[in-house]
């Protein structure tokens, strides 16, 4: 039996990570978004209130970037018996979020991009209603939907096509996902 990934993306506090928590506290096999663990150690440097993004308040985003983008390929090819493994972003989300910000992904980016695939993408558009500026959640809803839109044409470039996930509550959602992931 191979597995199937399954990608759960798109714009920035839209519910994403909440349906990731509760696909997995429904025994699914899970790799959660990294960028928040990375966002605090970089902000500890930083001041917070001039800042929109942490990447804007890197020296070396090349550095910053790789590290994310290869620890989100890590869990790509993390092995589990699982059928069904869903990601909470990519290294895709990374190159999306360095074109919205002007930075010039390294070229190889562009070819594990294009070579390690998901099976389904599901996407989260942006939900004014509950997007919430947090400790490391550091734009605006204004950001939000360019980001949106940067991070929908990246994917599309690549070949995907985004199944958006229906605004709702946790558990529509997650259904919503299980029956198209199952069908």
């Amino acid at each position: 039996m191979s597995q199937k990934r399954i990608l759960i993306s798109g714009a920035p506090g839209s519910g994403k990570s909440s349906v990731i928590k509760e696909l997995e506290s429904r025994d699914h096999c899970v790799y959660h978004e990294i960028i928040r663990e990375l966002t605090q150690e970089l902000l500890r440097t930083n001041d917070r209130d001039s800042i929109r993004n942490p990447l804007e308040a890197l020296d070396d985003y090349i550095d910053f970037n790789e590290r994310l983008f290869f620890a989100r390929l890590q869990d790509y090819f993390s092995c589990t018996t699982h059928a069904y493994a869903f990601y909470d972003r990519s290294f895709i989300d990374v190159v999306a979020y360095m074109n919205y910000f002007g930075q010039e992904p390294p070229p190889y980016f562009d070819t594990y991009c294009a070579r390690y695939t998901y099976d389904m993408l599901f996407y989260f558009e942006p939900w004014e209603a509950i997007y919430a500026k947090d400790e490391e959640r550091l734009e605006t809803f204004i950001d939000v939907l360019k980001l949106n839109d940067v991070l929908k044409h990246t994917y599309t470039c690549l070949g995907y096509k985004p199944i958006i996930v229906p605004k709702g509550s946790i558990e529509s959602r997650v259904a919503f996902i299980e029956k198209m992931v199952t069908s």
